[in-house]
């Protein structure tokens, strides 16, 4: 297998691992997080209390949070920097996704903060058609309301920036967000992992190679297990009444992610559970988007470790087809997302005029709400004559 073997980086490198999204980041990150002490003894500093430092890339990229976040705050990337000028004499490993999203001309500062010299970017790349389905199931967590089919559509037909998910295309043209860190860092040093889904150890062997850490020091954590289509469309349905009804976005995180997502992903998927499936027009097309990502990465002369065609491999059956328009829900889960509802429920205090917008008023209340204003402004008006 073509560029199998990684030549680690320096020992004094900042490794900066940016992604993209649902390419088993969030998997790495725990590993990195939980072996902390082991990685220290191998002079290897993960930075930051946290499995990962979202809100300070978000705050260093300009990207808005999730809906129903908090807002970053720039001081938290300060600290990070800080943290690894501190780290001067040793390898840093920054991981986080977001840093996929970053605009192009915020690359170069983000890359001067840490030190030009120090950085070595590192891309996880895995077939364009195992992303579609998982990306689609993230936007949905982000209250997208648009069926996946519709999605699909719109998406691999339109150019990159257009609606419904205008960073899908930042994100994953691959090849196009890889020539733009080449460009901020220079090509020896960049790194592409070509990540075999059949093979989950090629993510940790990978990076153990890059920071020159002994065979399975990393132990990947768990990552958050995809919902089912049914547990998908009911989010997307829950996601429809928000909008609809016009509730405020600072609830949204409390009672879809929290109340729902979190709490259902607490039951082990059952075989029976039927998987967000992908047309198969949709996965020829991402398999020729791959395919051509793929020559073009091997063109620029970044390492790559891993081969590169398999991200054009052909999907399983299993994963073709096309997606149920109205999938079962167990029971168990409406009984959880019920549950976890009643507790967020009970410690939530719904704001009268959520964000002071009134748009989610009907003509009537807003009729009312006038109506009564203007007699109070008469009646002050008829004391004041009377005296």
């Amino acid at each position: 297998m073509p560029g199998i073997r990684a030549v680690p980086v320096p020992s004094n490198a900042v490794l900066l691992h940016i992604g993209p999204h649902k390419t088993g980041t969030t998997a790495l990150q725990g590993a990195f997080h939980n072996g902390r002490a082991t990685l220290a003894a191998h002079g290897v500093h993960y930075p930051g209390p946290d499995r990962s430092p979202g809100m300070a890339i978000l705050a260093v990229t300009g990207r808005p949070p999730r809906r129903g976040d908090p807002s970053p705050r720039h001081a938290a990337w300060k600290a990070l920097v800080a943290e690894v000028a501190a780290h001067a004499d040793q390898r840093v490993v920054i991981s986080s996704e977001r840093f996929a999203s970053t605009p192009p001309d915020r690359i170069r500062p983000i890359v001067a903060d840490l030190d030009p010299a120090r950085v070595h970017v590192v891309v996880t790349l895995r077939p364009l058609a195992r992303i579609l389905p998982s990306q689609y199931q993230q936007y949905v967590q982000n209250a997208l309301t648009m069926p996946y089919p519709i999605w699909l559509r719109r998406t691999l037909a339109r150019p990159p920036g257009s609606r419904p998910s205008p960073d899908f295309w930042v994100r994953h043209a691959h090849d196009q967000l890889v020539q733009r860190w080449v460009d901020a860092v220079g090509a020896d040093q960049v790194t592409v992992v070509a990540l075999d889904d059949a093979d989950p150890s090629s993510l940790p062997r990978a990076f153990e190679q890059l920071l020159d850490l002994p065979p399975a020091t990393l132990e990947l954590g768990l990552s958050n297990r995809s919902l089912s289509a049914g547990e998908i469309e009911t989010l997307r349905q829950l996601n429809w009444q928000f909008k609809r009804r016009r509730w405020p976005q600072s609830l949204y995180g409390r009672y879809a992610r929290d109340a729902f997502v979190n709490r259902v992903r607490q039951r082990p998927l059952h075989p029976d559970d039927p998987r967000l499936v992908t047309p198969a027009w949709a996965v020829q097309r991402a398999q020729e988007v791959s395919a051509a990502a793929a020559t073009a990465i091997e063109r620029s002369g970044v390492q790559v470790i891993g081969d590169l065609s398999v991200l054009s491999r052909p999907e399983p059956a299993d994963r073709v087809g096309e997606p149920p328009k109205d999938p079962p829900v167990p029971a168990s889960v409406v009984a959880r997302a019920l549950v976890g509802t009643i507790v967020v429920g009970r410690d939530t205090r719904w704001p009268r005029q959520p964000e002071r917008e009134v748009a989610h008023l009907s003509t009537g209340v807003l009729v009312r709400i006038v109506a009564r204003r203007l007699r109070r402004r008469l009646r002050r008006r008829l004391r004041l004559l009377g005296s």
